[in-house]
């Protein structure tokens, strides 16, 4: 796009490009590089901003992120509440997280992107919320905003408490009561055994 020379008060310049053409527009050839001179310089901020997601992507998809993001939520989820009030403990696991996870995210754009700046790709991304993938944009927000942080945490406590054995108590255990992995182990045991039995009932048949 051109624009007008500020400085010219009555827009002449401007005017004459417009109507009686600028040698830089006449001619096939000029004009295309013109075009892509200007779409370069203009989809400067995109590159980066697609190149930033790119490295976020491989750092999320990384075992280690992935070992160390989950270490930290297992370390911590259980001192979250699903309550309206927030304890001053919160605020201190949620200083920690920034000086971990965050810590780890920004040292690997740094070593990956030269001049690599967070405020300038949360600045670009604040118009481009819908070109990056909900899972990286909730990570990023959880860096920042409390409460995004607080729910992440609260779904990592509900996850650890569904998919955690529950342990027998003293008074189920002294009745002989099994716990619920150990009847489910038997019940898989014993239709692996059933269906075992089946086919030797078939080759006999057979």
């Amino acid at each position: 796009m051109v624009q007008a020379n500020p400085d010219a008060a009555d827009g002449g310049d401007f005017q004459d490009i417009i109507e009686g053409g600028d040698p830089m527009l006449d001619g096939e050839e000029e004009g295309e590089d013109f075009a892509i001179s200007n779409y370069g310089a203009g989809n400067e901020d995109d590159d980066h901003f697609d190149n930033v997601v790119g490295c976020l992507q491989e750092i999320i998809l990384d075992p280690e992120f992935d070992t160390m993001q989950k270490k930290f939520s297992a370390e911590n989820c259980m001192q979250f509440e699903a309550t309206e009030e927030n304890k001053l403990v919160y605020t201190t696991i949620f200083n920690s997280y920034q000086g971990t996870i965050e810590a780890h995210i920004n040292q690997k754009l740094e070593d990956s992107i030269a001049g690599f700046s967070m405020e300038r790709f949360i600045g670009l991304l604040d118009t481009r919320k819908d070109q990056i993938e909900e899972q990286i944009y909730d990570l990023l927000l959880s860096f920042s905003d409390f409460e995004s942080f607080k729910e992440m945490m609260l779904f990592a406590r509900a996850h650890l408490v569904a998919t955690t054995p529950k342990p027998v108590s003293s008074k189920a255990a002294a009745l002989g009561l099994k716990s619920g992995a150990e009847l489910a182990a038997e019940r898989a045991q014993a239709a692996a055994a059933s269906s075992g039995a089946d086919g030797e009932v078939v080759g006999i048949v057979g």
